[in-house]
């Protein structure tokens, strides 16, 4: 199956997911609240791409993830972090602040006692 048709076919079934939730609610979703969740989509789908883009370029990563699991996730997370913030803003898409990555952040266990603050 083609990137092209996988991206077809996710889409739809959003767009059918969307369709069967409104029916079982018998409302439709504001248009704000359907905007607001469409860029979380686009924001989850750019981050996992990074993802993708580290263990592609640095495919050891996995070496590293079977000896130190919270090394491997630190920098897996915050390289994914930067360059979805980098591809985000460069396309235009949203992105979070960096105050908002490092509220996620100080969830991974390596990083929960980290003190940075962003002024």
């Amino acid at each position: 199956m083609s990137i092209e048709n996988s991206i077809n076919n996710i889409i739809r079934n959003i767009v059918r997911a969307y369709e069967l939730i409104r029916k079982i609610i018998g409302k439709n979703v504001s248009d704000n609240i359907l905007i607001m969740i469409l860029k979380e989509i686009e924001h989850i789908a750019i981050h996992e791409l990074c993802h993708g883009a580290l263990y592609t370029i640095y495919p050891e990563i996995n070496i590293i993830e079977n000896k130190n699991h919270v090394l491997s996730e630190c920098i897996n997370e915050i390289f994914s972090r930067l360059l979805e913030t980098y591809t985000s803003s460069k396309i235009g898409a949203y992105t979070h602040s960096f105050d908002e990555h490092l509220h996620e952040l100080k969830h991974y266990t390596l990083l929960s006692k980290l003190n940075i603050r962003f002024k």
